[in-house]
């Protein structure tokens, strides 16, 4: 009889740790997954800058070859201006 006793004890106690054991995994999965979507969250946010932050660049570029056309376009027409007065001034 005692030892029917001590198993009791023992089951209830036994029942008592894994009830606690399951509630805590259960919290630390749900924060898990909360911290899992926040990220899934920031991941795309920062997918979607980048694609924005490349189409700038883009721009930039374009930008930057059609202001550098247009001056290397002044400095032939002025580099054959300066030959023409040379030239003219060598005569």
């Amino acid at each position: 009889m005692d030892s029917l006793i001590k198993a009791d004890i023992f089951f209830f106690v036994a029942t008592f740790a894994v009830a606690i054991v399951v509630v805590c995994a259960g919290l630390v999965t749900f924060y898990v997954v909360k911290i899992l979507k926040d990220i899934k969250h920031i991941s795309q946010t920062l997918s979607n800058e980048s694609e924005k932050v490349a189409e700038d660049i883009d721009a930039v570029r374009a930008a930057i070859k059609e202001k550098g056309n247009r001056i290397g376009s002044m400095v032939q027409t002025a580099s054959k201006v300066w030959k023409r007065r040379r030239s003219r001034a060598n005569e």
